[in-house]
């Protein structure tokens, strides 16, 4: 059996025909003083969902809009976002698990996750990208409304590792707070494809 290891980050954009200057929000309002319309399309007090909320109001049927997700709109920092992800990795290790992958360590931050397993001999990488990413992606939806729009990012990046190396890797994953405290996921991701000789093209890599 082959140890793998998977990072993969949630959606960061969508296309648009135009484009308005950036916005930046961040806090939380009182229930009582938010419009109940809004509270009946996503139960939260973030000012950044909730103007996400107002986006979907306003648009008529038919229209289109395009929304620039900056980190932590659906990984962040409040005490719900931080709970899903501590609920988040042991059920990934539990998908791995079940399809013949038993799960060595999973972990990762607001913008991304690790996944370190044994590759089943009869399964390929994509066929287990796919089946945790679907899989994850309703467990997380069913959480609360303000996780309705949740989904992985279609690229991943998959690397082999070798039987000595495997209690540095799982320390790496497990230690992935205090590491990104000084390195951002692009830069680390870089390093991992430097690290493996694998040439890459920067406009192809992030979507």
């Amino acid at each position: 059996m082959q140890a793998a290891s998977i990072t993969s980050p949630p959606p960061r954009t969508w296309r648009a025909d135009k484009r308005s200057p950036d916005i930046h929000f961040a806090g939380s309002l009182d229930y009582e003083s938010t419009a109940k319309d809004l509270q009946r399309i996503v139960k939260t007090k973030k000012t950044e969902l909730l103007f996400m909320a107002l986006f979907l109001r306003l648009l008529q049927t038919g229209g289109r809009a395009a929304v620039i997700v900056p980190d932590g709109v659906l990984f962040g920092s409040s005490n719900a976002h931080q709970q899903i992800r501590t609920e988040l990795h042991p059920y990934l290790a539990g998908t791995l698990d079940k399809i013949d992958c038993p799960s060595l360590r999973v972990g990762g931050v607001a913008d991304h996750v690790h996944l370190f397993f044994g590759l089943s001999r009869t399964r390929t990488i994509a066929e287990v990208v796919e089946t945790v990413k679907t899989s994850s992606s309703k467990w997380i939806k069913s959480k609360g409304p303000q996780f309705s729009g949740f989904h992985w990012q279609s690229g991943y990046g998959a690397f082999s590792v070798s039987q000595s190396d495997a209690d540095t890797v799982v320390n790496y994953v497990a230690n992935q707070e205090s590491h990104h405290r000084k390195m951002t996921f692009k830069d680390e991701y870089r390093k991992l494809l430097e690290r493996y000789r694998i040439n890459y093209d920067e406009t192809y890599v992030w979507d």
